[in-house]
């Protein structure tokens, strides 16, 4: 814009001394004027120059800058939990030794007194793979035996499928309070066994302190 003002003033400056020669003689001298207009010719070539410099300038497209996408990161999520094997099978002894409770006396938390004789039955059912002798046994595990023998022996052979009862006699305590007799099958070699839920079997009394009257 600067460019273009400075060009009108010359043009104008030019143009005041063509005029102001023609003032002072009718007969313009040519050497004055044709340098004069020599001079005007010069500065508007320069000044076109300079136009023609400034327009390229400003037209002259900006390059834009380039991006270069950067690649997207992949990430493998951690297995939070390990994924278990699945069980080729059970061993002989495994599918031979396996039983369900049918029924039972004296329900968990029973209250009887102190001293008090009864008797414990587990309705069993043979639910393995082979038969079951009398060889095979209750044996008590752990808790307050009650009074009961340590081992009880099956009352007979029993085949895969049939059921049979098992008894043993007990006694409650003599100490008050919450009893618990914890018992487990035993195969003829020694293997341990019971149903597929616990495991072990159980009798839970609520022993009440016995009352006596004394007479007369």
């Amino acid at each position: 814009m600067k460019q273009t003002q400075v060009f009108v003033s010359l043009v104008m400056m030019v143009s005041f001394l063509i005029t102001s020669c023609k003032a002072e003689s009718i007969e313009p001298t040519p050497h004055i004027v044709g340098t004069a207009a020599a001079m005007a010719e010069t500065i508007v070539a320069v000044q076109l120059t300079n136009i023609d410099e400034a327009v390229t300038e400003t037209s002259t497209p900006t390059p834009k800058p380039t991006f270069t996408a950067t690649p997207s990161l992949t990430f493998a999520l951690p297995t939070l939990f390990p994924t278990q094997q699945a069980n080729s099978g059970q061993s002989e002894t495994e599918t031979c030794l396996l039983a369900h409770m049918i029924s039972e006396t004296i329900p968990d938390n029973t209250e009887v007194e102190q001293g008090e004789f009864f008797e414990k039955t587990w309705v069993l059912q043979n639910t393995g793979s082979c038969t079951w002798t009398e060889q095979y046994s209750i044996v008590f595990s752990h808790g307050t035996r009650m009074g009961a023998p340590e081992r009880v022996n099956f009352p007979g052979s029993v085949a895969p499928g049939e059921s049979f009862t098992l008894k043993i006699p007990m006694i409650a305590p003599a100490l008050a309070g919450e009893q618990t007799s914890f018992w487990y099958l035993e195969s003829a070699d020694g293997q341990h066994f019971g149903t597929r839920t616990s495991g072990v079997f159980w009798v839970r009394l609520g022993i009440s302190r016995k009352i006596i009257i004394p007479k007369g």
